[in-house]
């Protein structure tokens, strides 16, 4: 099937379609010809396929299915094959996911999960020895993964079950980093599609279950919820269970959809405070640029599960309910971008649902017909959705406003009766409320979206309610044309918008409607007229000459930004338009461009000019072309003349400067912009003015002005380009556009397989005639062959000016002339390369795709001859003239139009893209029309605007059909010698010293290299030779750096050595520019050429034939030039010198590709050499060599072989003597380095410099600029800590694990003689207490010493270490305490990916951690011990634990239990936190270890919780009795006895313990661990929220926080009701508040699960404390209850108005007559009781104004005359209710009678 893009090109360039399926044949046996060779340079050559094959797949080429899959088993092969280069990996990758995604319907593929997992896993989750560039390897990591999630849906069947298998064990202990990697996994590779193509039967209820309990584990991590919920969405869409399967499962579901949205509900705030750190190389991994957002997961869920059978759109119509507030214009906030989304994806996924249903109704496939949305389910969909839009359609967020319109748009196409009438309404309301009017640009833009679905809107049983639709859609044609309003564009462009959504769809712009009902009733006619003269008066008040007081504010240029429907409204108005109303416009607009003269509206005006010629060219260019032609000559002709226009060699002496007057070159340049945009598509209709063209194109290059030599230029190219491309021509008014005038049948999917008349397509489009290209070639020859003519002469023969200044202006008017015609012509000038002239044969072997702009002008050898005379030009003027800038960036111009074929279109293309995108989204029709029964496989658009796309694919086509001319099985490009020229001069200009010069010479020379990449190698020699010659300009400098860090440049390095070797050179002899400019771009160009390195591209060492080693030699002498240059002391050179050179050394001697063959003992030495460099720069004096030193030391040592070095043995060698050593010897040179008694003391002293903060120095002032040095280098190492952080108590504010990861490896490496030369300076630090600098490296080192594992550690441990520890873990000072807390952690943790493996010395720190502190010791020593225990019991997972840690647990936890009352606050929060970590622990152990009978650790913990809860629990009461009632009870305590205050303190501190545990155990995510202990404590939390105890208050009220962002388990859930219950009962009316507020946020959080009876419970509760006796409670009450009104509308909200106004009713009847009640029932709180639930009422439904609305609006204002507070509360509802109201007021007050109204507007605004 041809794609609608080329089934309507161009008659020559469709003919030549079919021969590119055989092309892409032919290139994907060239790739696999490639690759048989399988090596690293067989690989290497295969990227230049790539992009050939990206083009193919953008030219929407119709291919064999079968080519696209043997090509993508080529690349997945060389993917999977290629491990040695990730760059060759990631281009592969990328391309081979852009084909699956594009093919992955049309190709049948079997891929096997297990290697791409395994892949993945290699490079990026397993350490590494190669050394990639950070931006390499995140590309490749984006690339792996997309092509992963291309490849899932090809994978084998069973699949699933295999990688279930693989990555379930990982998710039982989810406190490690390893069950969110194993969760991401499973996300990624997990494939519904392939299993149910297999038809397995792994899908069942048990694991959607297990799924949703794995979800509800960390429900406040963004990236777990993201992975769960991408799993199940595909699970939901693609049917792996039926619908009633899922239904059991639906409220768990909506819960966590809820839940997503970040929205504040009561006074828990917005953001969640419970969060899950997520590693960076997790979330890079698995939420990467393509993943979709927890809206979008929802959206698409949400529809896949509507079903007839099911009970989901009642669930969704409750979420809506909660969530439509949210998307008022007055509730905007951080939400409202995730609401957006929500709302567009909804729609997207209905519609789209709808689509697939009925393309699948065709096929037989059983009971799934019975979940197809039918009627009744469209219709309800529709309904609640139409909430979200009315609340966002006037959002101050510009994407929500846009998304409701659109989304308003699509749904009319399903249920016009439910959305259209909206959509009028409230355009009527903002067109007529004065109130309204800033509404008006919305509505006016959803009307303008909704239009066509109005047009086409025809129902028979409603045909007076289609009419009135239809009526005011004419009426507001009328209606809004005051609209275009120069000083308002947003609502000029809206108006626009709309004008052209009519015209579009209504066929003919005829008064047929006027007699015809049935169709649009409009008088065209009157319209048109009228619109012109309001579109005249705009363009005269858009020109800033008329109105110059307002020139700094003028809105000029808005119609023609990119986005304007002012292009498109006028070719639809002049296309439609009859010929006789045509004629009558094209009079109007002739005289208004003639009689104005408006030359800050050029483009505007020329914009109109150019449509209406298009429209007819031959009839616009007699009656508007020639009048201006006319005007212009007879302008030129009384004005002087250069002669510069002319090819004669004589030249008239008229001085230049004398130039033209102001008003004249004012007035000339007007008219020739207005030409230049009016002849675009004039086509043929110039052939009758084509005397009057020449002369006015001569004259412009003749007049003494630069503006109109300029605007001479633009109409030279646009003149050429007019007559010799292929375009549209006469679209609307072609015989085609007559048969197609209906509005329904103008619209034409995309994709659509209709046969298509080529005969009419071929009159749609300009083909240049023999006699416009022969005009065109005698413009070419007139303004490009005379002018290189004259600029050869001018270079051979010199310039002999008659007047100063000639010589410069005749250069810059041919120069000029050139870029006009260059630019005209574009690619219909052949090519300089061979392609452009190969034979027959060679064309048959070309593998490019078909495309052409134009018909051809000339030969290539014109083009060679102008790449010839521009080079002789170039050197003339950078020798004459090089000071010029304007000369020399119109020669920059004139080169790139030379040199860069295919340029010109390419640019073209880009901007016609994007305004073809833009107006899209207006010209826009659904798949799915339910309102004409018309269902296409793709968007239905206008056949025109297709056409403009085609149009717009032909100039891309035309751009890349000749832009690489690769031949099959042939490798390299081959590169004209004319290109060569250019490119020697755009490199020079390059390097020049104006800016503006260099960067169009560098930008253009960056288009070349991407083109020819072989001509890389040329530059690189003189770049790198600027950066090192001495005598080189900063200019000069800067131009280098900018080529340097080039993509082709830094893909050339990769590949090249000898390129890469001289960029070393050049960067490391750059020291001598002195400027900052230059210096700050030899840094970045540094960053870059770091974060993209690739590897060492060092091939088999091979001798050359002249017997000399190509490789080896040059590869030493690389190393030993940069270890020349570090020789003697590091500050010699310039710092940042130096650690360029110490990088550069890094890249060099680490492995990075398979290539150390015969040479590996030789590259092993060098590493061995380079690693003890490195090794003495750890007590370097230059601070950022220090850290760099570090990073280099742990890849180079892993890089090592293990050798096992004896304490005893000789030393012989030092550092400097190691050159030309072996191995061995070089290990012991480094040893012997480490044995040096100062070297310890030295490194300590010096890395601890480095851990001090808050000091300013030369280096710290630099490091954001010079970051990329160092900050830049890949991590060696996972994130630490691999188990779940919640405060910088357990990490350490300054702890490093790569420094603890160095000892580690040290000592790995080198056994005791690290720790004899550490041992020493460790000791000596115990005395520095005060400097944390060295604590903290002091840490490090422990740290990686106790995790080492070595046998000289645990031998040294009784004898020196472990009292060392000791002292240091006793140390008197809280100063770096964390620091030690991540060191004790560090030591502890588990080992491998799981962390399952026990370092040996575990046991042994957990002992000295317990024992370190006596038991009558200060609170700070006590302190400190309990942070180094729960950082230590973190590292024990219950998973792995042995019984040896578990009884060591239980132990600490007998020990804490008796601190609980401890007097200082430090030691309560510790005991708290450390309670949590224990019990938890503890619980998680017994609950995998239930078998084990022998151990009574759940008895035990189970006695712990128990006496926790109920010590708590009398604490509470205690506190809350002893709460003084009034001030003279307070003095009575203040008098009582000590011990009465003494036990009352006990209790507090008892309870502020608790709090702690509380917030420790829902931050570190155990919450579920110690789920009955929390609940439990929810009432003595709700208790102690205000109290005399500030502190214990304050934690109260965290813990309530917390508590309400806290998920409770479903069979919790009546247990904590009960608890709220007591709460609501308490006496203490603090409590009863604290109550109400937590309810808000438990019910919205838990609505879904809630039990009927649960919720009937807690609404009678908040209803009966309505009206209770504290009015404090009454208001919490009231607001709480007006939430949970939402979504329960039948079951409490309906009762409860009922139940209210018979209250209020009786109680104001009671009044009235005056009878005597009783005193209870009329109390105070009784009444206001009453209207507070009306208050809350009024409050459920703050911006709709439902039926019942108005009587209880009323009711509550007849009690405006009762006391306070229950005015009070009547005033402030009134006033929010009409405060929320305000917008929709004058529509919405019509439900209201007039005596209500009166009643209502009574109410003062404020209360007295």
């Amino acid at each position: 099937m041809v794609h609608s893009y080329n089934q309507w090109l161009p008659e020559q360039v469709a003919y030549g379609l079919d021969i590119e399926p055989e092309r892409f044949h032919r290139l994907v046996g060239s790739i696999e010809q490639t690759l048989k060779l399988n090596t690293f340079s067989a690989k290497l050559d295969s990227l230049q396929w790539i992009s050939v094959v990206n083009t193919f797949m953008k030219a929407k080429s119709t291919l064999v299915p079968e080519d696209v899959e043997n090509l993508a088993n080529a690349a997945l092969d060389i993917i999977l094959r290629s491990s040695d280069s990730l760059y060759i990996q990631a281009r592969w990758a990328n391309c081979l996911a852009h084909v699956l995604q594009k093919y992955r319907k049309k190709i049948k593929l079997e891929i096997d999960w297990r290697p791409l997992y395994t892949l993945l896993l290699k490079i990026h989750f397993e350490r590494s020895l190669p050394y990639e560039g950070l931006m390499l390897k995140h590309s490749h990591l984006q690339n792996l993964v997309y092509l992963i999630e291309t490849c899932r849906r090809f994978f084998k069947g069973g699949s699933c079950a295999e990688i279930w298998t693989e990555f379930r064990p990982k998710l039982e202990d989810i406190s490690h980093n390893c069950a969110l990697e194993a969760a991401g996994f499973i996300s990624l590779f997990f494939s519904p599609t392939s299993e149910k193509r297999a038809n397995g039967s792994f899908f069942t209820r048990n694991f959607v279950a297990e799924c949703l309990e794995l979800w509800s584990a960390i429900p406040t991590s963004h990236y777990w919820n993201i992975q769960w919920a991408s799993l199940l969405s595909r699970c939901i869409k693609h049917r792996v269970l039926s619908i009633s399967d899922w239904e059991p499962f639906l409220p768990k579901l909506f819960t966590n959809f809820l839940n997503a949205f970040e929205v504040p509900v009561g006074k828990s705030g917005v953001r969640s405070p419970i969060y899950r750190r997520v590693p960076a190389e997790i979330k890079h991994a698995f939420h990467t640029n393509w993943s979709p957002g927890l809206s979008t997961l929802s959206a698409k869920s949400i529809v896949y599960l509507l079903s007839p059978r099911g009970s989901t759109q009642s669930h969704f119509d409750t979420m809506v309910e909660f969530l439509e507030q949210y998307y008022h214009p007055s509730n905007g906030g951080s939400w409202t971008g995730s609401l957006q989304r929500f709302l567009r994806l909804l729609v997207f996924y209905f519609m789209k649902r709808l689509q697939n249903e009925h393309r699948e109704t065709g096929v037989p496939n059983g009971g799934a017909f019975e979940d197809f949305l039918g009627q009744t389910e469209r219709t309800a969909f529709v309904r609640t959705v139409m909430k979200l839009i009315e609340r966002g359609q006037y959002s101050k967020n510009n994407s929500l406003a846009w998304t409701a319109a659109s989304a308003a748009s699509r749904l009319a196409y399903v249920e016009p009766s439910l959305v259209l009438p909206m959509v009028v309404s409230r355009f009527q309301t903002a067109l007529e409320t004065v109130t309204a009017t800033h509404q008006l640009e919305s509505a006016l833009r959803m009307l303008a979206l909704s239009s066509r679905p109005i047009l086409l809107y025809d129902e028979q049983d409603n045909h007076d309610s289609v009419m009135n639709l239809k009526t005011c859609l004419a009426d507001a044609m009328f209606n809004t044309l005051p609209g275009l309003d120069a000083n308002d564009p947003p609502k000029t462009i809206a108006t626009m918008q709309f004008y052209c959504s009519v015209i579009s769809s209504v066929g003919r712009m005829d008064c047929e409607g006027m007699e015809n009902p049935s169709k649009f009733p409009l008088d065209w006619y009157s319209w048109v007229d009228e619109f012109l003269d309001r579109l005249f008066t705009l363009l005269v008040k858009l020109d800033p000459s008329i109105q110059p007081q307002n020139e700094e504010s003028s809105q000029d240029g808005f119609l023609t930004e990119r986005g304007s429907p002012y292009p498109c409204l006028l070719e639809l108005l002049f296309g439609k338009l009859p010929d006789s109303e045509f004629k009558k416009a094209l009079k109007r607009i002739q005289k208004f461009v003639i009689g104005n003269i408006l030359p800050g509206a050029v483009g505007e005006v020329g914009l109109l000019c150019c449509n209406i010629v298009s429209a007819n060219p031959d009839e616009s260019s007699n009656e508007l072309l020639v009048p201006i032609m006319e005007n212009l000559i007879a302008l030129f002709s009384d004005s002087p003349k250069t002669g510069f226009g002319e090819n004669d060699v004589e030249l008239p002496v008229v001085d230049f400067k004398v130039g033209l007057s102001p008003a004249l070159e004012m007035t000339t340049k007007y008219f020739l912009g207005v030409l230049s945009k009016a002849i675009f598509y004039g086509g043929s209709g110039l052939s009758t003015c084509k005397s009057l063209l020449q002369q006015v194109i001569s004259a412009a290059f003749d007049a003494p002005s630069s503006k109109v030599n300029d605007a001479g230029c633009n109409l030279l190219t646009v003149a050429i380009g007019s007559m010799a491309l292929y375009y549209p021509s006469g679209v609307l008014k072609s015989r085609f556009a007559l048969e197609k005038m209906d509005g329904d049948k103008e619209w034409k999917s995309v994709k659509s397989i209709a046969i298509v008349d080529k005969q009419g397509i071929a009159d749609l489009w300009h083909m240049p005639s023999r006699e416009e290209v022969a005009f065109v070639e005698q413009i070419v020859d007139a303004h490009l062959n005379e002018p290189l003519k004259t600029l050869k002469r001018i270079c051979d023969n010199g310039y002999r000016a008659k007047y100063a200044g000639q010589e410069k202006e005749h250069l810059r008017v041919l120069l000029l002339r050139l870029e006009g015609a260059l630019c005209g012509l574009g690619s219909c000038l052949p090519d300089l390369s061979a392609c452009a002239c190969m034979s027959e044969a060679d064309r048959a072997c070309s593998l490019t795709i078909i495309g052409a702009v134009g018909a051809t002008i000339g030969t290539s050898e014109m083009r060679q001859e102008a790449a010839n005379v521009v080079h002789q030009v170039s050197d003339y003027i950078l020798k004459n003239r090089g000071d010029d800038s304007v000369l020399l960036k119109i020669l920059v111009s004139v080169i790139d139009l030379v040199g860069n074929y295919g340029s010109v279109e390419y640019h073209a293309y880009l901007h016609m893209k994007g305004v073809w995108d833009e107006n899209s989204r207006l010209l826009t029709e659904p798949c799915t029309n339910f309102i004409t029964k018309s269902f296409s496989s793709s968007k239905r658009r206008p056949w025109w605007f297709i056409v403009e796309r085609a149009f717009i694919h032909n100039l891309w086509r035309a751009s890349q059909s000749h832009y690489r001319c690769y031949k099959e099985n042939e490798i390299g490009l081959s590169v004209s010698p004319h290109v060569v020229l250019l490119l020697d001069d755009l490199l020079k200009l390059s390097l020049h010293s104006y800016n503006s010069v260099r960067l169009d010479a560098g930008r253009n020379l960056k288009n070349m290299l991407q083109r020819y990449p072989v001509l890389v190698k040329k530059c690189i020699p003189l770049l790198t030779k600027t950066l090192q010659d001495p005598k080189a300009t900063k200019e000069a400098a800067l131009g280098s750096c900018e080529i340097l860090m080039s993509r082709p440049v830094i893909r050339h390095l990769r590949q090249d050595w000898a390129g890469l070797t001289s960029f070393f050179v050049g960067l490391l002899g750059s020291a001598h520019h002195e400027s900052v400019e230059a210096q700050d771009a030899i840094n970045e160009l540094f960053i870059v050429f770091n974060t993209s390195f690739g590897g060492v591209p060092v091939k088999e060492y091979v001798t050359d034939g002249d017997g000399k080693m190509t490789d080896v030699m040059t590869y030493t002498n690389m190393i030993s030039y940069v270890k020349d240059l570090l020789k003697g002391d590091s500050i010699t050179i310039h710092w940042r010198y130096n650690l360029m050179a110490h990088g550069i050394l890094l890249f060099l001697v680490l492995p990075v590709t398979g290539h150390e063959k015969s040479s590996q003992d030789a590259i092993s030495d060098l590493r061995y050499s380079v690693t003890g460099g490195f090794l003495k720069n750890l007590k370097s004096e230059l601070p950022p060599l220090r850290p760099l030193s570090v990073i280099a030391l742990l890849f180079l040592l892993e890089a090592t072989p293990h050798w096992d070095i004896q304490v005893g043995e000789a030393l012989r060698f030092s550092a400097e003597q190691a050159s030309g050593l072996d191995s061995k010897s070089l290990l012991n040179s480094m040893a012997n380095l480490l044995d040096d008694q100062k070297f310890g003391e030295h490194v300590v002293n010096k890395l601890a410099i480095d851990r001090q903060s808050g000091e300013e120095d030369e280096y710290s002032l630099q490091r954001r600029s010079d970051g990329g040095i160092t900050s830049f280098m890949p991590t060696y190492m996972r994130e630490w800590p691999h188990t779940r952080t919640w405060d910088n108590d357990m990490q350490g504010q300054q702890f490093s694990p790569t420094f603890a990861k160095l000892f580690k490896r040290l000592v790995q490496k080198f056994g005791s003689i690290v720790l004899n030369v550490l041992h020493g300076p460790l000791d000596a630090v115990t005395g520095a207490t005060d400097d944390k600098g060295k604590q903290c490296i002091a840490a490090e080192i422990m740290a990686g010493l106790l995790h080492s594992d070595t046998s000289c550690v645990i031998a040294a441990w009784d004898e020196w270490i472990s009292s060392l520890f000791q002292k240091f873990l006793v140390l008197p000072t809280l100063d770096s305490a964390s620091e030690w807390a991540a060191c004790v952690r560090f030591a502890v943790g588990g080992k491998g990916q799981n962390g399952s493996r026990v370092p040996i010395l575990r046991s042994k720190v957990l002992e000295c951690v317990a024992r370190c502190v006596p038991e009558k010791s200060s609170s700070t020593l006590l302190a400190r011990k309990l942070m180094f225990l729960r950082a230590a019991l973190v590292e024990l997972l219950p998973a792995y634990s042995t019984v040896e840690e578990i009884t060591f647990q239980s132990g600490v936890l007998k020990q804490v239990l008796g601190l609980q009352k401890h007097s200082s606050p430090q030691v309560r929060r510790h005991v708290g936190n450390l309670l949590s970590i224990l019990l938890s622990n503890l619980h998680l152990f017994t609950q995998k270890h239930r078998d084990n009978g022998d151990m009574n650790v759940e008895k035990e913990s189970e006695n712990a919780c128990r006496i926790l809860v109920n010590d708590s629990m009398e604490a509470t009461k205690k506190i809350i009795n002893a709460e003084p009632l009034d001030k003279s009870q307070e003095l009575s305590v203040n008098e009582g006895d000590d011990e009465r205050k003494k036990r009352l303190k006990e209790f507090v501190r008892q309870m502020e313990t608790m709090m702690y545990l509380l917030i420790s155990a829902i931050l570190s995510g155990r919450a579920d661990a110690l789920m009955n202990v929390i609940i439990e404590l929810i009432y003595p939390t709700l208790s102690l929220q205000e109290t005399s105890e500030n502190e214990l208050s304050s934690l109260a009220r965290v813990v309530m926080r917390l508590m309400q962002w806290q998920p409770f388990p479903l069979s919790k859930l009546s247990h904590v009701v009960e608890v709220l219950l007591t709460a609501a009962e308490d006496s203490n009316w603090h409590t009863r508040v604290a109550f109400c507020i937590f309810l808000q946020a438990f019910v919205y959080r838990h609505r879904f699960v809630l039990s009927t009876s649960d919720h009937n419970s807690l609404w009678v509760k908040t209803v009966d404390l309505v009206s209770d006796p504290q009015l404090e409670v009454r208001e919490a009450a009231a607001k709480t209850l007006s939430g949970m009104m939402k979504g329960a509308e039948n079951t409490h909200a309906k009762p409860f108005r009922e139940r209210v106004m018979k209250d209020a009713a009786l109680i104001r009847c009671k009044k009235r007559n005056g009878m005597i009640v009783n005193k209870d029932a009329q109390s105070i709180p009784k009444i206001h009781g009453v209207v507070l639930g009306l208050s809350a009422i009024i409050l459920s439904v703050p911006y709709d104004m439902p039926r019942w609305l108005p009587d209880i609006v009323t009711e509550l204002a007849e009690f405006s005359n009762y006391p306070w507070p229950i005015r009070g509360t009547v005033t402030k509802t009134i006033r929010d209710f009409r405060h929320t109201h305000s917008d929709m007021w004058e529509f919405q007050k019509e439900s209201f009678t007039e005596q209500q109204l009166e009643v209502t507007l009574a109410i003062p605004l404020f209360s007295v």
